[in-house]
């Protein structure tokens, strides 16, 4: 099996509809590295996605990689997404995925869980 491959609850992909496929591809490249590097996903770690990986990953010129991580990290921060926890009684709720920046050395946040 590829060790990239990264598979995705239904949920997960009803909502990926809404995003666009640089902001998909970042949220991927996230789960291989964090993968790659053993990390537990938490809410308030950080997690580096190098441009080289996304070209790599994905064909694209260096140009194009780095405006296309710098405009995905704009949008991914100012999304919202709502969830439901699965008790006796369902709790929505509605957040906002606060943890996304762009830097020169793009690091992005890990999504809150």
């Amino acid at each position: 099996m590829n060790k990239n491959l990264v598979v995705k609850d239904n949920a997960l992909i009803n909502a990926s509809y809404n995003l666009e496929l640089v902001e998909q591809r970042l949220i991927l490249l996230a789960v291989v590295e964090a993968r790659r590097t053993n990390q537990e996903i938490k809410s308030d770690d950080f997690l580096t996605i190098c441009a080289e990986n996304y070209i790599n990953e994905f064909g694209v010129h260096r140009n194009v990689a780095y405006q296309a991580l710098k405009d995905a990290c704009s949008h991914l921060f100012e999304r919202r997404f709502t969830y439901q926890k699965l008790t006796p009684k369902v709790i929505r709720r509605r957040l906002r995925a606060v943890g996304f920046k762009a830097s020169p050395m793009w690091k992005t946040r890990r999504l809150l869980g």
